[in-house]
């Protein structure tokens, strides 16, 4: 039975990740306001959520169909035509928006904020894209699908889970230690890598690395197991408190050698557990409402938004110019969500419900005797 709650979770995060992408592709406004700017990147934590929620809804999934012939199969099908065909076309799609729009304006380059260049309109780099390769290459990361990074890093989960997560995580106290391992790992990992493979180095590409944030799906586990300690307790103040506390007071830096962001996860951790079951008083309401079903669509939303961020952001630069940078984030922001969210209906409904869909009949097939 689907969880709207969880709905709810991913309604947040797509939310807030359409916010940060709004805010961070104005020119130029995080120099005039940049008290505003710390917040608004912090913003940045809804990658965290998504990849908390997806740790928790796979081992989930995983865990209560491990008894079925051929389930691992059943997994990686479900999983990819979940995936595979909205990436595949908006894969496409942003190519071709941005094709047209060089085309069209010959003053492109001056407004647009796109990170997809022509020289980066390769064989090579599309084969890369294709095979979901780009999270290896700090050249290839942002080119082709800028965005795509969250998606690599999901696949990568996917691909590992069954073989190298599920035997290590599948008791309350392995999952603790496979937690403490990850975030071992992710303190070394640059320092012994590093010395051989220069991308690790370059700019801000660790971030974006798979093992720089494979604990947060971890954490999503280290949940599951201990849901029914968590959720049932009557003290959920504690927990909202320390929450609160973690994305307050960690605004203006982090902790070495664990990155800001897995202090976030833990921080998305205590927010979970102090506000799960008390939203299910608030099911009836249509704004709970309204966030599950942006939850529901969440991955439709979130590949449509990229493609119209850097269409909105292109015309507002180009026809805006002067006007206060709060207002053309806040005309920005209302542009990509209210169109994502419109046109996502027709996403999600029409090419995303049909390949799951086939997806459940293939693994129908695999499983009939």
């Amino acid at each position: 039975m689907r969880d709207s709650n969880i709905d709810f979770y991913r309604g947040l995060a797509v939310i807030g990740v359409i916010i940060l992408h709004a805010w961070m592709t104005i020119p130029g406004i995080g120099i005039e306001f940049p008290n505003l700017h710390i917040v608004m990147s912090r913003f940045s934590v809804s990658m965290q959520l998504f990849f908390v929620i997806s740790g928790y809804l796979i081992y989930s999934s995983f865990n209560y169909n491990r008894n079925i012939k051929g389930f691992v199969g059943n997994f990686y099908i479900k999983r990819m035509s979940k995936i595979i065909p909205l990436y595949l076309i908006f894969l496409g799609l942003n190519l071709a928006v941005f094709l047209l729009l060089n085309y069209m304006y010959k003053d492109f380059d001056n407004y647009s904020m796109y990170k997809l260049k022509l020289e980066h309109i390769t064989k090579s780099n599309f084969i890369a894209h294709l095979f979901f390769l780009q999270g290896f290459s700090a050249y290839r990361l942002h080119s082709l699908l800028d965005g795509s990074w969250s998606i690599v890093i999901e696949v990568y989960f996917y691909l590992l889970f069954p073989f190298f997560v599920y035997n290590f995580v599948n008791t309350k106290k392995k999952s603790i230690l496979y937690f403490l391992l990850s975030l071992g790992l992710l303190a070394l990992f640059p320092k012994t890598i590093g010395l051989v493979w220069d991308d690790i180095n370059i700019g801000s590409f660790y971030y974006y690395y798979f093992t720089n944030q494979f604990p947060c799906f971890i954490l999503g586990i280290v949940l599951f197991h201990y849901k029914d300690c968590f959720f049932d307790t009557k003290v959920k103040l504690p927990f909202l408190i320390l929450s609160a506390t973690i994305f307050m007071g960690m605004l203006h830096g982090s902790i070495k050698p664990i990155d800001y962001h897995i202090f976030y996860s833990i921080g998305i951790i205590f927010f979970i557990i102090s506000s799960y079951e008390t939203l299910s008083g608030f099911k009836e309401y249509s704004i709970y409402k309204y966030i599950a079903n942006i939850g529901t669509q969440s991955y439709a939303i979130f590949f449509l938004h990229l493609i119209i961020m850097n269409v909105s952001v292109f015309f507002l630069n180009r026809n805006l110019i002067g006007v206060n940078p709060l207002i053309v984030f806040v005309i920005n922001l209302l542009v990509i969500f209210l169109t994502s969210y419109i046109l996502s209906n027709f996403i999600f409904n029409k090419i995303d419900v049909y390949f799951c869909k086939l997806g459940k009949k293939l693994v129908v097939k695999t499983i009939t005797p």
